[in-house]
């Protein structure tokens, strides 16, 4: 082989010096020891090309020959010399997760072989393990990758070889960024236990994998065929703005970088067939997001950071912090849900759970997922502990069935209108989620008006917040509340119904309760600011001067009970007298001092005697200050 090589560059020498014998005849010129120029080789060798002058008769040597030699023409020869150091690996196309991957490399050299050796990692980690790799026939090289290397991240590796004194690597260029890949399928995986459900509770998921064809197996093989009273799978759609439920909207759930919501009615675990994600690009891999939410999940098999991941916006690509600048996301962009509420995740992207992230734009973004595995090192995101607002108010809502919804509003100088370091959208509610608690705000675009943060710059006559309430029943709703800071010297709170045209003045801390209608959501105002301004923003949302408001609550007719909504904005030295058709008082149900608030009264339908009265149409008059309303309500027995 090693002679065949030697001929065949002894011929192209000839070609070579052929062409320069007739260049100097025809230019008349002289060559000395020295002189010359290099010609280009064009050889295809890996490393090691070595490029040598020498005048006809000197021995011919340099890095790179396996051998001194030499020719006799009589003429200086300019010229360069191609030494190759080739290698060609040989590995599985795919291989199976716990199970060793052995790679040859056939490597042809000039010269002896003096080391070779098999760098290797699992997919996304930033550094290499080394094996040596051991000679066999005919130029084979091999070297085994341990089963614990390969798992569902895949494996990457490259080759070196040195060979009288010369390098080369497979690939040959950008080997350590750039290496070869080989995708690991695994079968029967449930992520080491990641894809577990309890009962009843909804979750995000994703798959870190790419899937066959049909990937609703992985749900239908442990769970059965579609049925809502045993499993419902489903997917947010950015663009209707609503879920599309597996089964019934032909939805695919599980595709790499997308995440759907999963609940079953007993505790169980899913498992699937599929193999490992590489990147798609040198940058990585790509989730497309449409305009206002979307509901997404990590494509490799291992958490990636935070402060690593990319938007691409048209042709321009944009680190998380540029892109936030840019007003393209939030500063806290990734929401996940831990059973009961959303939360922020402030240093990963992490497999095998799902998150929301909203696109603040009216055109279609990228999130570009790098293949590098967070590092213990990684950075907290700045943004999940802003500076602390001047002033902070948490109001917070709890249902009949304990689940509690949380909203934060502030005053902050510095803070912007839109999307800042300070605001946090509230996702989509979970499917079946009934109680939710929101700042509205019109500064956002129309998909994206719901906060669960949402902290204003400083007025200097007064800042309002329209709340957004549901309990998902008709009923009454308690609003509690705590502030922290201090409000702007002359500001005060208030807090109003605009549905009752009524408010009453806000403490530090304190609760109240509201009547939500018959959908079960209800819009109240929170407003800070001078004693002017409210007076206007409360007359705007009622009758001017009525610090008394009630009215019949409604229900069931034939319950022996009428209740009375009773809405003082300041504290009233309040009665509450029943009478019949006749105008006779049956029963005086309450006289004393109520604080300002709204209240829900009584009347049991018994007179002073505690006789129970018969049905009918009866009269209630509720009297506190200058003001007296007059109720009429119907009994039925």
């Amino acid at each position: 082989m090693h002679a065949q090589r030697r001929i065949g560059r002894l011929l192209s020498l000839a070609l070579i010096v052929g062409s320069w014998i007739g260049f100097a005849q025809a230019t008349a010129q002289t060559f000395r020891p020295g002189d010359g120029v290099f010609v280009a080789s064009g050889g295809a060798s890996s490393t090691g090309q070595a490029e040598v002058i020498s005048s006809i008769g000197q021995i011919l040597s340099g890095v790179g020959t396996s051998e001194p030699w030499s020719l006799w023409t009589g003429i200086l020869v300019p010229y360069s010399l191609s030494l190759e150091l080739q290698i060609t690996p040989n590995a599985p196309p795919f291989s199976t997760a716990g199970q060793p991957i052995t790679i040859e490399a056939l490597v042809a050299s000039e010269g002896p072989v003096q080391s070779a050796s098999l760098h290797y990692r699992m997919g996304g980690q930033r550094g290499y393990a080394s094996l040596p790799m051991v000679a066999g026939q005919l130029d084979g090289w091999t070297a085994t990758i341990p089963a614990g290397a390969v798992t569902l991240r895949g494996v990457e590796y490259y080759i070196e070889v040195r060979a009288a004194g010369r390098e080369a690597h497979s690939p040959p260029a950008s080997y350590e960024d750039r290496p070869w890949t080989i995708p690991v399928h695994v079968s029967d995986s449930n992520g080491d236990g990641a894809l577990a459900t309890m009962a009843r509770v909804y979750r995000m998921v994703s798959i870190p994998a790419l899937m066959p064809e049909g990937t609703t197996a992985a749900i239908t093989d442990d769970l059965g065929p579609p049925d809502p009273a045993v499993w419902r799978c489903g997917a947010w759609n950015p663009t209707t703005e609503t879920y599309l439920e597996v089964g019934s909207d032909a939805v695919e759930p599980f595709t790499p970088g997308r995440a759907v919501w999963l609940i079953t009615r007993d505790a169980s675990m899913i498992d699937f067939v599929g193999s490992t994600v590489f990147p798609v690009s040198e940058n990585g891999w790509p989730i497309p997001l449409l305009p206002g939410w979307n509901q997404i999940g990590c494509p490799y098999a291992y958490s990636v950071a935070l402060q690593d991941l990319l938007i691409q916006d048209g042709a321009q690509t944009l680190t998380l912090g540029q892109a936030v600048a840019a007003g393209l996301v939030e500063a806290q962009p990734l929401h996940e849900y831990d059973g009961t509420a959303y939360q922020t995740s402030d240093t990963e992207f992490a497999p095998w759970t799902g998150y929301f992230v909203a696109n603040l734009t009216p055109r279609q973004l990228s999130l570009i997922v790098p293949a590098r595995e967070m590092t213990l090192a990684a950075k907290r995101n700045p943004a999940q502990n802003p500076p602390a607002p001047d002033w902070l108010l948490t109001a917070s809502h709890r249902d009949a069935d304990g689940n509690r919804a949380m909203v934060d509003l502030g005053i902050a100088a510095g803070a912007e209108e839109g999307s800042d370091q300070w605001d946090l959208l509230l996702p989509p509610p979970a499917p079946g989620c009934r109680t939710t608690l929101c700042s509205y705000n019109k500064e956002f675009p129309e998909p994206l008006r719901s906060l669960c943060r949402d902290v204003r710059g400083p007025s200097a006559s007064g800042i309002a917040w329209t709340l957004t309430v549901s309990s998902g029943e008709s009923g009454p709703i308690e609003l509690a509340w705590e502030a922290s800071g201090e409000l702007p010297a002359g500001f005060s709170m208030r807090l109003i119904d605009p549905s009752r045209g009524a408010w009453v003045g806000m403490d530090r801390s304190g609760a109240h309760t509201v009547l939500s209608p018959e959908a079960g959501v209800l819009s109240l105002i929170v407003a800070v600011g001078t004693t002017e301004w409210l007076d206007q923003q409360s007359e705007a949302s009622g009758l001017p001067g009525q610090h008394l408001d009630a009215s019949i609550m409604g229900g069931n007719p034939g319950s022996g009970v009428i209740d009375v909504r009773v809405v003082l904005r300041r504290s009233e030295e309040l009665s509450l007298q029943a009478y019949d058709v006749h105008g006779r008082l049956l029963r005086s149900v309450l006289s004393g001092r109520m604080g300002p608030g709204i209240q829900v009264l009584h009347w049991d339908a018994r007179s002073d005697e505690g006789r129970a009265v018969p049905s009918g149409i009866y009269f209630l008059r509720i009297s506190g200050g200058e003001r007296e309303v007059r109720l009429r309500s119907v009994l039925i027995r």
